[in-house]
C-alpha cells in the first residue's frame, strides 16, 4: 500500500509504501546505503528493506530478530538508548501478543510498548512522528 509524503514530516524517516516482505522508507536526507551513489537523487530518498528494522525520526537501524518467533529480551535493550515515548511493535502480517516479561526494562524506564501488524505499525508511526511524538517503530518485515 501506498501512501503520499506529507510536507510536515519531509525532515524525518518515514514510511512511504508497505507490502508483504519489504517497506519502503522516504529519507530526510540522500541515502547512501551499500551500494554506493544512485544516478538518480529521488532514488537515494527512498530505501526498499526487506530485513527487520528500527525506524525513529532520525535513523533506520538494522534489527536482529527476523521472525515473531525470534523476539527474545536482549534484542528490546537498545530501545534503552534510544528513549521512546513508545515502540510500536509490527509483530509481520499477523498480530501476535508477545509475552510481557520481554518488556520489563522498558515498562521500568516509562517506555510503553503497542502490538500490532507491521502494515498497521507503518501507518501508526507515520501519524505519531507527523505530531512530533518520540516514537519508534521495531518492524518485522518476514
Amino acid at each position: 500500500m501506498k501512501f503520499g509524503v506529507d510536507e510536515r514530516i519531509n525532515d524525518s524517516y518515514i514510511v512511504k509504501s508497505y507490502g508483504i516482505g519489504y517497506i519502503e522508507i522516504f529519507s530526510p536526507t540522500p541515502l547512501i546505503l551499500g551500494g554506493g551513489e544512485s544516478k538518480n537523487f529521488q532514488e537515494k530518498r527512498k530505501q526498499i528493506i526487506r530485513h527487520s528494522v528500527i525506524l525513529t525520526r532520525d535513523k533506520v537501524r538494522e534489527w536482529t530478530p527476523r521472525t515473531f518467533d525470534e523476539l527474545k529480551e536482549g534484542y528490546f535493550e537498545v530501545f534503552l538508548d534510544i528513549n521512546p515515548e513508545v515502540i510500536l511493535l509490527g509483530t509481520g502480517n499477523n498480530l501476535f501478543f508477545p509475552p510481557p516479561s520481554l518488556f520489563k526494562k522498558l515498562f521500568d524506564h516509562g517506555i510503553g510498548v503497542e502490538f500490532m501488524s507491521t502494515a498497521a505499525a507503518c501507518r501508526t508511526y507515520n501519524i505519531l512522528v507527523n505530531e512530533s511524538r518520540r516514537v519508534a517503530a521495531a518492524l518485522l518485515i518476514k
